[in-house]
């Protein structure tokens, strides 16, 4: 094995200058090695064939001492070829990755599936094994580097087949019919000169692919030359086997002038050893003595990607909602599964609880459990409720989520919290604990807060925050003082989302609707009524609501049903006796709604003077749009409305046209009667009324806002099939 020794150590590793290589066509069979060496300082000239290229290789060494050669040593050295190892995929949408540390270094042989390195894409940590067993032969990142996905992490010196044999020609041992001449397969064997330089080169290789591969050093050796724009392959190793230095560096940057400090350069290389070493936390002591100094700590792992995705979070337009919970039937129930618990290991708290509770409410407000794709203008309702859980670690924050808890138990669930949560204190989440999340809940309890605002999780529509439970003081309705547990709740939604599930749940509480008759001069004139000096008023029932894309159902008895768009203000608290001035103050949101009239029983109503209920009040005759929660309006006095009838407009008109505005609206009516949460009041509307048919189909909207579309039907009569 004394060959093979020397060739691995002596020629591959440091480069020693054994062969003086030189190529020549031959038409002849020439000896590849005659016989023994001669002794000290001899020059022996050998050369080998290529059978294919027909070409010579002749060798003098020149610098062999007292080494003795055969021919079978030579056979057994293996074939190893070099290849790279890219960053592979390590999750849907990810394009780079953090490379957090190194495994392994230059010159280690390595096994199938050992740990190669650690990196980080967004908030996961993947661990990079080798599909090859072989040795490293360069490294070309440090950590703290970004990695983009397909670029070469390293490369490695495949060995194909646990150091076989190699095989010359297409034989085992292919000879010419002289049994001294050995014929080369030069497909089958790459072979390598060596002349006078300290390079390795491949005959049928780029030559400077072939210097890159043949320099040692570690990658932050690496990083110091890339920084100071040195190529690394010029400069002279003084370490074990020819390896380059930070030393080495140096001396080479200093001799061409590139720095004239090199102390500074050390001793900022020091500090970087040493949090390479320690690695990076968020309360990490100083390294200096003088506390007064500016330190600059760089961002890696869970903070870099927490400062990534928090800065894009926060271009997003929030919504803010906060309620109190009263937390006294959660309390008791926490406590009872406490006492009846089965498993010791198991650990019951509030917190899977509250996740399962989410859920519920979300197969009831689905449109909070979705994301929004914004280049399509796309919200994706998901199916699966993967509530993601924000947990801070000691390196920086993590939303794992629990994936489809829909379907899981509250010990299920519980189980799984507490995995996650090992995982993440270990740094041990995976792409798959990290991806799919739906919707986010972050325990502001769990270090002792009563309110938070976080940042929406994108591209989730929504986040909540749950403050601690505490025991607090209330009033009962006689005056008296009890007892009460409460938490505090604050959700978060992207502004429109949201905030538009929030006013649709008010408008479920929503207790009459109000409306304005005749609030528009031109529509009082086309009917040939009076303009009003004061607000029409009268009452429709919510029973009368439909949603959009229903049908709107003509009585089975009436032949004429008329179209009326309107603008519809959604009140948001409590309201009488308001003043004018602060009357937009209880504003929740806006619609777009349809008043449609039986214009015929209308008609009928008014002559006899009686109410006008039977006309305006029948089940689907107020057509309305979703919320628009108060913020996205920022001019209610100037939008305009619009009504198609079979894509032919019949009514355009604009808000800044009502003869009595939003705010008077709300004073006046708020002095006649109490305005609950949810109530709504329609304002009245355009000229262009008209009747619709059986079969035909009303589009309207609130321009640049929001667009409806209903068909109309006639309604069956009861009995009839």
């Amino acid at each position: 094995m004394l060959i093979s020794r020397i060739w691995q150590r002596r020629v591959w590793i440091s480069g020693r200058r054994l062969f003086h290589p030189s190529v020549s066509a031959s038409s002849g069979s020439e000896r590849f090695f005659s016989g023994c060496s001669s002794p000290s300082h001899s020059s022996v000239s050998q050369s080998f064939l290529f059978a294919k290229a027909n070409a010579r290789i002749d060798f003098n060494f020149s610098h062999v001492k007292r080494y003795w050669f055969s021919t079978q040593p030579a056979l057994d050295l293996p074939a190893g070829k070099i290849v790279d190892v890219p960053l592979a995929q390590t999750g849907e949408g990810i394009a780079e990755c953090e490379l957090l540390k190194w495994h392994v270094q230059e010159g280690d042989y390595i096994e199938d599936f050992q740990p190669l390195c650690e990196v980080q894409s967004d908030k996961a940590t993947i661990e990079i094994t080798s599909r090859y067993k072989g040795k490293i032969s360069d490294i070309l990142y440090v950590p703290g580097d970004i990695v983009k996905v397909g670029e070469t992490l390293l490369k490695i010196i495949v060995d194909e087949s646990a150091c076989p044999p190699v095989t010359f020609g297409d034989s085992e041992n292919a000879k010419s019919p002289d049994s001294d001449q050995i014929l080369v397969n030069e497909s089958a064997f790459t072979t390598v000169t060596f002349d006078d330089s300290e390079n390795v080169k491949s005959l049928d290789s780029d030559p400077e692919k072939g210097k890159r591969t043949g320099v040692l050093s570690t990658p932050a050796v690496r990083s110091l030359a890339k920084q100071h724009g040195i190529d690394i392959n010029e400069v002279c190793g003084t370490g074990k086997d020819g390896r380059v230095l930070k030393e080495d560096v140096l001396n080479f940057a200093i001799n061409k002038g590139i720095i004239q400090n090199p102390s500074a350069v050390l001793h900022a290389d020091l500090g970087e050893q040493f949090q390479e070493a320690e690695g990076y936390n968020c309360d990490v002591t100083t390294k200096y003595d003088r506390p007064s100094e500016d330190r600059i700590l760089p961002l890696r792992g869970y903070q870099r990607a927490m400062v990534k995705s928090m800065s894009l979070a926060a271009k997003v337009p929030h919504f803010h909602y906060v309620d109190e919970i009263n937390c006294d039937a959660l309390v008791k129930l926490k406590t009872s599964f406490q006492k009846n618990n089965p498993y010791p290991d198991v650990k019951h708290t509030f917190l899977p609880i509250l996740i399962k509770s989410l859920s519920m409410a979300l197969l009831k407000y689905p449109s909070v459990n979705s994301c929004f794709k914004e280049d399509a203008l796309e919200v994706i309702l998901k199916g699966s409720h993967n509530i993601g859980i924000a947990m801070a670690t000691p390196n920086g924050l993590v939303v794992p989520n629990i994936k489809n808890v829909q379907s899981l138990s509250i010990l299920e669930i519980t189980k799984e919290l507490a995995r996650l949560q090992q995982f993440a204190s270990d740094n041990k989440l995976s792409s798959e604990d990290i991806c799919g999340g739906t919707i986010t809940l972050s325990n502001i309890g769990a270090i002792g807060g009563k309110f938070g605002s976080p940042l929406l999780n994108l591209p989730e529509v929504s986040i909540i925050a749950i403050g601690r439970i505490q025991k607090v003081p209330q009033f009962a309705d006689d005056g008296n003082v009890y007892p009460v547990s409460l938490m505090t709740l604050r959700s978060l939604g992207r502004a429109g989302k949201m905030a538009t599930a929030a006013c649709q749940k008010l408008l479920e509480l929503s207790t009459k609707i109000v409306a304005v008759g005749r609030n528009y001069a031109a529509h009082a004139k086309e009917l040939g009524n009076a303009v009003p000096k004061e607000p029409v008023l009268f009452l429709k029932p919510t029973s009368s609501y439909l949603k959009n894309g229903g049908t709107i159902q003509i009585p089975h008895n009436e032949g004429s049903l008329h179209h009326e768009v309107e603008l519809a203000v959604v009140i948001g608290k409590k309201a009488r006796d308001v003043p004018e001035s602060s009357a937009m103050d209880y504003v929740a949101g806006y619609a777009l709604a349809l008043d449609m009239t039986a214009r015929d029983l209308q008609a009928a109503a008014k002559s006899a003077g009686l109410p006008w209920s039977l006309a305006k009040g029948q089940d689907t005759f107020t057509p309305i749009s979703s919320i628009l929660p108060k913020t996205t309006v920022p001019n209610p006095d100037d939008l305009e409305l619009w009504l198609k009838v079979d894509e032919e407009i019949r009514q355009r008109g604009s808000t800044k046209d009502m003869i009595f505005k939003i705010p008077f609206l709300i004073s006046h009516i708020s002095s006649v009667m109490t305005l609950f949460e949810g109530d709504v009041i329609l304002t009245g509307t355009p000229p262009g009324v008209g009747p619709v048919k059986e079969g035909q189909k009303i589009t309207a909207g609130i321009t640049g806002l929001v667009d409806v579309e209903f068909n109309v039907e006639k309604r069956i009569k009861p009995g009839n099939s």
